[in-house]
C-alpha cells in the first residue's frame, strides 16, 4: 500500500513500506502511471521470489567487491560473505514507477545508498518477478530501455 501520494508535475510521491528492510521507503510514480499500477509493483517488491531475491543479492555482491576498495571488505563483509549479507549495506532510497509500454508487465527501478563508498548509488531494475539490470544508478535511465539488459555496467551479465 502507498500513503502521501502527492501529485508534482512530473511525478507523484509516496511512501510504501518494505518487508525486505523493514521500513518505509519513497515511491516515484511518473505521470500517467496510476496508483493502482505503483501498489502492484510496491507489493511486488515485498514479495520476489527466493530465486530473484539470490540473484539480486549475487549481483549486488558482486557489484560490492567491484567497488570496494583495497583489501575488498567493508565491515564483517569480504569475498567469503554469503551473498545475502550485503543487504545490511545498502539503504533504500527509492522505487520508481515508469510508464510501462502495457499495465500487466510489472516493473521498477530501485535506488540504493551504499554504505561502503558515501557518493555511490546503486541500480536494480526488475521486470516480471527477474532483476534485469544490477549496476551503479543512473538517473537519466527508465526499466523499460531496451538497451539496459547489454550495458557493460549490468552485474546481471556476470552471475
Amino acid at each position: 500500500m502507498i500513503v502521501g501520494l502527492k501529485e508534482g508535475k512530473f511525478f507523484s510521491e509516496g511512501k510504501f513500506w518494505s518487508s525486505l528492510f523493514n521500513n518505509y521507503g519513497i515511491v516515484l510514480v511518473d505521470t500517467g502511471v496510476t496508483k493502482e499500477y505503483a501498489e502492484r509493483c510496491t507489493d511486488n517488491f515485498n514479495d520476489l521470489p527466493y530465486l530473484t531475491m539470490d540473484e539480486l543479492c549475487r549481483g549486488v555482491k558482486l557489484f560490492m567487491l567491484d567497488t570496494l576498495e583495497g583489501d575488498k571488505t567493508f565491515g564483517q563483509f569480504s569475498e567469503k560473505s554469503f551473498p545475502k549479507e550485503v543487504l545490511s549495506y545498502i539503504v533504500l532510497n527509492d522505487l520508481r514507477v515508469n510508464l510501462p509500454p502495457d499495465r500487466e508487465t510489472i516493473g521498477y527501478q530501485l535506488e540504493f545508498d551504499c554504505k561502503w563508498q558515501e557518493d555511490l548509488r546503486l541500480e536494480i531494475d526488475i521486470i516480471a518477478n527477474k532483476a534485469v539490470f544490477i549496476g551503479k544508478y543512473d538517473p537519466s535511465r527508465s526499466v523499460w530501455d531496451p538497451e539496459l539488459a547489454q550495458d557493460p555496467g549490468n552485474y546481471i551479465t556476470r552471475l
